[in-house]
C-alpha cells in the first residue's frame, strides 16, 4: 500500500501573520530609507567642507605671497569664491605680540592667551665658544611683524558674512615686513 501524507488544514501562515510581517518589513524599509537620506546629506556636507578647505588653503597661500608694500595690505578682506555654489570668504590679519603672553586681537577688541615668543642663540654659538674675531658680520635682520592670518569660508555667497555659517576656518602665523622697511 502506498502511503500519502495527509495535509493538515492548519499548515501555512494566517492572514494576521502575513499582515504583521508586512508591517515590520515596511517600517524597516522606511527606517533604512531615512538613514540612506541622512548618509547622502552628511556626505554632501563633507564634500562641501573639503572643497571649502581646499579653497581656504589656496586663499591663504595666495594672500601670503601677495606682492606689494605692507601699507597696501588690508587687515581684513572679503570676497566671493568662483565655485559652484558660490561662497563668501573673509581673510583677517591680527598682530601677534612677540615676547609676550598675549596676542592682540584688533578686530574683536580682546586678547587671547598664547605661547611666549622669544629669540635665543643657536646651539652652534655655544659650541664655537661665541663669535670669533675672524667671523664675517652677520646681515641685519629685516624689520618684520608677526601676524596671525585667518581665512574663513562661508556656506553662502551673501556679502553679509556675519550671519552666514562658517564651513571652514584656517589660520597660520606669518612674518611680514614692517611698513617703511628697506
Amino acid at each position: 500500500m502506498i502511503h500519502v501524507p495527509r495535509r493538515d488544514k492548519r499548515s501555512g501562515f494566517s492572514l494576521l501573520e502575513v499582515m504583521l510581517a508586512t508591517a515590520i518589513l515596511a517600517s524597516s524599509a522606511m527606517v533604512l530609507s531615512s538613514l540612506l537620506g541622512l548618509g547622502t546629506k552628511f556626505g554632501s556636507r563633507a564634500e562641501s567642507r573639503t572643497e571649502a578647505l581646499s579653497a581656504a588653503q589656496s586663499l591663504l597661500a595666495e594672500f601670503l605671497v601677495l606682492p606689494g608694500e605692507q601699507s597696501e595690505r588690508e587687515e581684513e578682506r572679503t570676497g566671493i569664491l568662483n565655485s559652484n555654489p558660490p561662497r563668501a570668504f573673509r581673510i583677517r590679519m591680527v598682530d601677534v605680540v612677540p615676547g609676550g603672553n598675549e596676542r592682540a586681537d584688533t578686530t574683536a577688541g580682546n586678547s587671547i592667551a598664547g605661547p611666549s615668543l622669544s629669540t635665543t642663540s643657536s646651539p652652534s654659538d655655544s659650541l664655537l665658544g661665541g663669535s670669533s674675531a675672524n667671523a664675517a658680520p652677520s646681515p641685519q635682520p629685516i624689520p618684520s611683524r608677526l601676524v596671525m592670518v585667518t581665512v574663513e569660508v562661508f556656506d553662502s555667497a551673501e556679502q553679509e558674512v556675519n550671519d552666514a555659517r562658517v564651513l571652514c576656518q584656517l589660520s597660520q602665523l606669518a612674518r611680514i615686513p614692517v611698513t617703511g622697511a628697506p
